[in-house]
């Protein structure tokens, strides 16, 4: 794709959308991309672990590993298996 935008716009058709998000993507959009994807990744596995921690949860790691592996619908595991009472319902408070 990139080999063919100099040739567009030599033949006077100029940059388009395409041509205009690779240049974006080349030179600092992927990498903000990147960032956020990584980031939509980790967060929720922090969230998990800390929230397992929180509620003394048995088998908090298995339930870290789901999450680091499957994302969303790890989170959605995570929240309909847990204890349905506060933040320390296994302590009383």
């Amino acid at each position: 794709m990139l080999s063919i935008l100099p040739r567009l716009h030599a033949q006077g058709r100029g940059p388009d959308v395409v041509s205009l998000a690779f240049t974006s993507a080349g030179s600092g959009g992927f990498l903000l991309v990147a960032i956020a994807l990584f980031l939509l990744n980790v967060i929720p596995v922090v969230w998990v672990a800390r929230d397992a921690k929180a509620r003394a949860v048995d088998g908090a790691e298995f339930w870290i590993a789901l999450v680091v592996f499957f994302s969303v619908i790890g989170v959605a595991a995570y929240l309909i298996c847990r204890s349905r009472g506060g933040r320390d319902a296994s302590r009383g408070t």
